[in-house]
């Protein structure tokens, strides 16, 4: 009976061990910026506010750092409030550039992510997108 409490055991010990390596996978998003569901201009949570971005795939960081995250899909996608990054993370498209970034959960799985706003359809360069309130 002993020895087959200790194969019992250790199996379970085996099988918690690969579960836990299993939970820390390179393919787990990254958290990022911890700030994020609150818009500190006001210091009041969040709205998810829906905008349109045009740009397939469009790219996604995790700010100040300026890492890559993920990417949005095209179409209507959620945002929380904008923020000016300024020069260090300028984004230019085309005729169109922005240092505007705004706070998002991306299509990819990472959470409290930047998506610069020359992606997102109705703003004009260099300005925030009308209608999405401004992050501290």
């Amino acid at each position: 009976m002993r020895i087959f409490r200790k194969i019992v055991t250790g199996t379970a010990t085996v099988a918690a061990a690969l579960l836990a390596l299993a939970g820390t996978s390179a393919a787990t998003p990254a958290p990022s910026d911890d700030r994020a569901v609150k818009c500190e201009a006001t210091n009041h949570p969040a709205k998810r506010i829906d905008k349109n971005v045009w740009k397939p795939d469009a790219p996604t960081k995790r700010l100040p750092a300026g890492t890559k995250a993920g990417k949005m899909n095209a179409g209507k996608n959620y945002f929380y409030c904008q923020r000016d990054w300024g020069e260090k993370h300028r984004v230019t498209v085309g005729g169109w550039t922005n240092t505007w970034w705004a706070l998002t959960d991306d299509d990819s799985g990472f959470k409290n992510v930047w998506l610069n706003v020359v992606y997102i359809s109705g703003g004009n360069n260099n300005k925030p997108v009308p209608g999405l309130p401004q992050h501290g």
